[in-house]
């Protein structure tokens, strides 16, 4: 078990010292992985449920469902199933949400009643599950998020369960926003078991029945471009006043919605920083993104080259890029417990996903990282004096081209 703290001690450890000996092979899971890993031992391959069909009508664009358990299906392949792929591009295949490094470690448990599933997309299949789900009220669904921690590389060994969490995140947010859509109640749960999702009909909420098909065309959208390394090749914008008012009041509606599902939220209020060169009827420099609405410009300077000095990779230029947003948490994350730190980058993923969604809306993309230089972002966001440290950064931009092509099975 780890010790308090220990996760986050052990990645910001990676983040300023860079360990050799931490990232030289794949380190054996720990007992908190071994909680969230999928293990292949604990479902039976040979009790399967087809969801062929399912996946062919999604691909479709058609809603085929029929029963809950169904509409939670369709919800996971729309959300999560990587429907879409881009040619020449290193990050060619994607889903509606992004997954650090492209990885897509995520793996699911779906409960109902008495019956557990492991959901295999290679099979297309519900594979039954050894172990009979827990406490579950009627005409309720729980979906437990695991991970396939084997996908990840040796040098992610220190925080790649606050990158699997992070992940979740985002995949928690698509899988809200469009199950609210389709009439769906969507509850986040945080235990000793790890993550999970509680899905029930809800009377109050009308279903869109654009929904899936928007989504559909949104997911084709939301990747980063289509050149080789990814980024390069965007093309020159800058932020309107408009645009980045509705920038700074998704960032607010974001922050308060996660507060609802993850309360460690409220105890340590997230912050954000928007970096932003001037553009029509907005000033360059560096605003402040709190709770409750504030607003506060904190620089009058461009920033986005000092972001561009303390990015960890050379691959890209920040020359077309309008800005960039750093979320930013408390120190005293440092000493949270493991699931306490889950919970919070769960929040940061979830955040991050609800602006990504609203800079597609715009004809933007964003683009999540966690590669720079701590100690100059932090210096840059004057987080010293306010005992914080800039935790998820999003580039934010404007494809060349966004039409991704084809679909895989």
């Amino acid at each position: 078990m780890h010790a308090q703290g220990k996760l986050a001690i052990d990645e910001f450890s990676f983040r300023y010292l860079y360990p050799e000996d931490a990232r030289a092979e794949v380190r054996p899971l720990d007992d908190l992985e071994h909680r969230l890993q999928l293990h292949a031992a604990s479902y039976q391959s040979h009790r399967n449920i087809d969801i062929e069909p399912q996946f062919r009508a999604c691909a479709l664009g058609e809603d085929a469902a029929e029963t809950l358990l169904q509409s939670v299906i369709s919800l996971l392949m729309y959300c999560h199933v990587p429907a879409r792929t881009t040619p020449n591009n290193s990050y060619a295949t994607h889903t509606s949400y992004p997954s650090p490094r492209s990885y897509y470690v995520l793996q699911f448990i779906i409960e109902e009643d008495t019956q557990s599933y492991c959901v295999d997309f290679d099979a297309m299949a519900l594979k039954s599950m050894q172990c009979l789900p827990t406490a579950l009220a009627k005409n309720h669904v729980r979906l437990r998020i695991k991970a396939d921690f084997s996908r990840y590389d040796a040098i992610y060994n220190l925080f790649r369960k606050a990158l699997f969490a992070l992940e979740a995140g985002h995949f928690i947010s698509e899988l809200h926003n469009l199950g609210q859509r389709c009439g769906l109640q969507v509850q986040p749960q945080i235990d000793q078991d790890g993550l999970a999702v509680i899905l029930s009909e809800d009377a109050d909420l009308v279903p869109d029945s654009q929904a899936l098909s928007q989504h559909t065309l949104y997911a084709s959208t939301r990747n980063s471009g289509q050149i080789n390394n990814g980024l390069f090749f965007t093309a020159y914008h800058r932020f309107h006043r408009e645009q980045f008012q509705n920038l700074v009041d998704a960032l607010h509606d974001a922050m308060e919605e996660v507060a609802q599902f993850f309360p460690i939220v409220k105890s340590f209020p997230l912050s954000a920083a928007l970096c932003v060169r001037s553009g029509e009827g907005l000033d360059a420099g560096i605003y402040s993104v709190e709770t409750q609405d504030q607003l506060h410009q904190l620089t009058e300077t461009d920033p986005v080259e000092r972001c561009q000095e303390n990015y960890t990779y050379n691959t890209f230029s920040f020359a077309s890029v309008p800005g960039v947003v750093y979320l930013c948490v408390d120190q005293k994350a440092l000493s949270f417990s493991d699931q306490e730190f889950l919970a919070l980058n769960c929040a940061l993923g979830y955040v991050m996903q609800n602006l990504i969604r609203v800079l597609v809306q715009e004809g933007l993309f964003g683009r999540p990282f966690r590669s720079y230089n701590q100690f100059g972002i932090d210096q840059l966001l004057g987080n010293g004096e306010k005992r914080r440290k800039a935790y998820y950064g999003l580039i934010i931009g404007k494809n060349r081209a966004q039409c991704a092509t084809g679909i895989l099975r």
